[in-house]
């Protein structure tokens, strides 16, 4: 699970590296570009959601907890 979590967050890195690409080849791109910035984080917290979702039914189903902290994908630079 952990793999897979990490995978969204550095697809999520590509996608916001992307974004802001986009925005600083032309500043009319602004409005698209903030809906495009939303729109790929609440995917990534989706997906956080649906991990502690496993997680849990993970513990439901073995009575422990998963083993180890999930891994974070890469950090944006403000």
């Amino acid at each position: 699970m952990g793999k897979k979590d990490e995978q969204v967050d550095d697809l999520t890195y590509i996608a916001m590296e992307s974004v802001i690409d986009f925005l600083s080849k032309d500043k009319k791109n602004l409005d698209f570009s903030t809906h495009l910035i939303f729109a790929t984080k609440n995917l990534e917290r989706a997906g956080d959601h649906i991990t502690n979702i496993a997680e849990t039914i993970c513990y439901l189903v073995k009575g422990e907890y998963l083993k180890g902290s999930r891994p974070k994908g890469k950090v944006i630079q403000e």
